[in-house]
C-alpha cells in the first residue's frame, strides 16, 4: 500500500496499527501486566476490543506496553517513536473517573499503570479522581518534571467511546478528541524516545476498567 502512493526512494517511517481483535492480545507486540488479580483480556462484547481491569485496592493496576528493560516502572524495551515528531490515534472508553487513581494512554518512555511521573518523557491522556475539574487531561513529561493537571480539555469526561489523538511536535504537544483540538501543552515536552502505554490504577475500593479497540502510531 505504501509503495502504491509514494516514491520508492522515500523510506517509510515507523508506523504501527493495532485493531485489538481476535481471541487474545498479540504478545509478539505487547506485554501485559497487572497485580492482585487484575485482568488484561479480549472483551467478548461486540466491538469491545481489549479491556484492562484493575483490582479493588488503592493503586492496584493493569496495563499493556512495549515490554520493559527490567520490571514495571522501568523503561520500555522498545521505544520507536520520536519525542518531537510523532502521533498516536486510539479509540478508547473509560468507566467513571471516580474509579481511577490514575490512567495513562499514549506515548510513554516507561511501562507503568499510573499517570506519567517526573522521571520520564511522555505525552498521555490522563484520567483521575484527583482532577476535580471533571475534564480529560493532556499530561506531558520531559524526564525531570511533568505538567500535572494544567492542560485540561474543554469537554467533560464521560464513559462513551471516543477517538483520541496526541501529536508531539517540536514546540508543543496537542490532543484532539473526535477530531477537535481540546488541549495543547507547551511545557515539560518529551525529550526522549517513547513507546506506547495503556495503563490504569484503581482508586480506593473502586475497580477501574477501560476498553481499547484501535491504536495507530507513527513518526511524522
Amino acid at each position: 500500500m505504501y509503495e502504491s502512493f509514494n516514491d520508492l526512494t522515500t523510506i517509510n517511517k515507523q508506523h504501527m496499527i493495532e485493531w485489538f481483535t481476535g481471541n487474545a492480545l498479540n504478545t509478539d507486540r505487547w506485554e501485559s501486566y497487572s497485580n492482585n488479580g487484575g485482568t488484561v483480556a479480549m472483551d467478548s462484547s461486540e466491538d469491545g476490543g481489549l479491556y484492562l481491569q484493575a483490582a479493588t485496592s488503592d493503586n492496584d493496576y493493569a496495563g499493556i506496553g512495549f515490554g520493559t528493560t527490567g520490571s514495571v516502572g522501568d523503561d520500555q524495551a522498545v521505544r520507536p517513536f520520536s519525542n518531537n515528531s510523532s502521533k498516536i490515534i486510539f479509540v478508547q472508553k473509560f468507566s467513571a473517573s471516580s474509579e481511577y487513581q490514575a490512567s495513562a494512554s499514549g506515548f510513554d518512555q516507561k511501562l507503568r499503570g499510573d499517570g506519567l511521573g517526573a522521571a520520564e518523557s511522555g505525552a498521555i491522556l490522563l484520567t483521575s479522581t484527583h482532577n476535580t475539574s471533571g475534564k480529560w487531561v493532556l499530561r506531558t513529561g520531559n524526564g525531570s518534571s511533568y505538567s500535572g493537571y494544567t492542560y485540561v480539555t474543554s469537554s467533560s469526561m464521560d464513559t462513551d467511546w471516543h477517538v483520541f489523538t496526541i501529536e508531539c511536535k517540536s514546540t508543543s504537544a496537542e490532543m484532539k478528541i473526535d477530531g477537535v483540538t481540546e488541549a495543547t501543552s507547551t511545557t515539560t515536552l518529551p525529550s526522549a524516545e517513547m513507546g506506547i502505554s495503556f495503563g490504569i490504577q484503581s482508586e480506593g475500593s473502586a475497580t477501574a476498567k477501560t476498553n481499547i479497540h484501535y491504536c495507530e502510531a507513527y513518526n511524522t
